[in-house]
């Protein structure tokens, strides 16, 4: 998950620094470019914020992950140093930054939260980043040994205020750490590990604030990508590669008990092709959302939108080119990805790629079930979506109920 406003499950409002975060959360990648000052752009109602550019300090390498709380944004990647926007490499205002840096939300100006995420051999990498619903703890999770010399295991507990990691959350995790969602008292996880604390875990499992184990249990068989907590507290969404969870056929996401981790709703090999698997889970009131990528033919790179209740499906867009990030604001969906071809919906032909999408959030569907649009239909629903103009380009979208066929499973790292 990327950045996700604080808001969310607590019900506090978010700060306009919060909307900048926010805004920060789907576009990681810019991160690494130089950004300049452009006029500002008017807002397109529902879209709650602007796309303006903000001179962010950029990194030398790959931003992975964001998080954000009280103004300042935590991000979280694979590189070694940050400079100024519009500084070249070697520029003599660049500082140090291993696998994190913090950034003032309005600003874009580093903070003098400064962390290390190292490791004895390999590459370190941070890969997600969650804040507890107090805002008190940022949890990290990657591939590291520790963090500014204190040692963990791939997961560590950041104290915000003092920016400091904490000396007794460490629970042991066998490998790389993808995804995490955090409630007052769980830390849920997913991605390659078999074991934490030495029990079996395999590809996902939940801790609680002192780093034990809890009984949480779901096991797949393929790497985990995503985790989330529905609105009420009762079951887990994960996402990931995989094509069983506890033994039960689901490929890509699952529905689980928050509690016990029994799987609640699969979706059985063919719901989602074989190719594709889910990047990114959010969810509110309204219901779970999933941001999927495929590789090669036969694939679905679109959103789907699940009720909150039944987590039976409610719409899915089919156009091509991978959704890597979701957030939802104030009844607007927006998504990090790079469509390319949505024809299917009766919009635009393959193509130039749109990186970032916005649309209302739909409404439930009727009693009478699930709606298959016609051609016209969705092309209606997708010219009602508000685009959202950052420096890439202007951008459409849609939603459609039909499935893209099954295929070969991929091979991914």
């Amino acid at each position: 998950m990327l950045g996700r406003s604080q808001s969310r499950r607590t019900g506090r409002p978010v700060s306009r620094r919060g909307v900048a975060a926010l805004a920060l959360a789907l576009t990681a990648p810019l991160l690494t470019v130089p950004l300049t000052a452009t006029p500002a752009a008017a807002l397109t109602s529902p879209v709650a914020l602007t796309a303006d550019d903000l001179d962010t300090w950029q990194t030398n390498g790959i931003v992975y992950a964001l998080a954000q709380a009280d103004g300042v944004v935590f991000a979280g990647g694979t590189f070694s140093a940050i400079r100024p926007a519009g500084a070249a490499a070697g520029d003599p205002a660049e500082q140090p930054a291993v696998n994190f840096a913090a950034f003032d939300a309005a600003t874009g100006a580093p903070t003098g939260c400064t962390l290390s995420f190292t490791v004895g051999s390999g590459t370190a990498t941070v890969r997600a980043l969650a804040v507890s619903p107090d805002g008190q703890t940022l949890y990290a999770g990657g591939y590291f040994g520790a963090v500014n010399g204190v040692g963990v295991n791939s997961l560590a507990a950041i104290d915000i205020d003092t920016c400091t990691p904490s000396p007794d959350f460490h629970p042991a995790v066998t490998a790389t750490v993808r995804a995490l969602d955090v409630t007052d008292s769980t830390v849920y996880l997913g991605g390659d590990f078999g074991t934490v604390n030495g029990a079996t875990r395999e590809r996902f499992a939940a801790v609680d604030t002192s780093g034990a184990l809890t009984a949480w249990t779901v096991n797949a068989d393929e790497p985990g990508r995503a985790v989330e907590v529905t609105a009420d507290g009762q079951h887990v969404a994960v996402g990931g590669d995989f094509f069983t969870v506890n033994g039960t056929d689901s490929h890509a996401l699952a529905i689980t008990d928050a509690t016990t981790g029994a799987v609640t709703r699969a979706y059985p090999s063919g719901f989602f092709p074989n190719t594709s698997v889910v990047k990114d889970i959010t969810a509110d009131s309204s219901g779970v959302y999933t941001a999927n990528e495929g590789t090669g033919g036969g694939v679905f790179d679109g959103r789907t939108a699940f009720e909150p209740d039944t987590f039976a499906q409610r719409w899915r867009d089919t156009c091509l080119g991978a959704t890597q990030a979701l957030q939802l604001y104030q009844g607007v969906i927006y998504s990090a990805s790079h469509a390319h071809d949505c024809s299917s919906m009766g919009e635009y032909p393959d193509g130039q790629r749109r990186h970032l999408l916005a649309r209302p959030r739909p409404t439930r569907r009727s009693s009478a079930g699930p709606r298959t649009p016609t051609t016209a239909s969705a092309r209606a629903s997708a010219r009602a979506c508000s685009p959202w103009r950052p420096r890439t380009a202007p951008t459409t979208c849609g939603s459609a109920a039909s499935s893209p066929p099954s295929a070969a499973r991929p091979s991914r790292v």
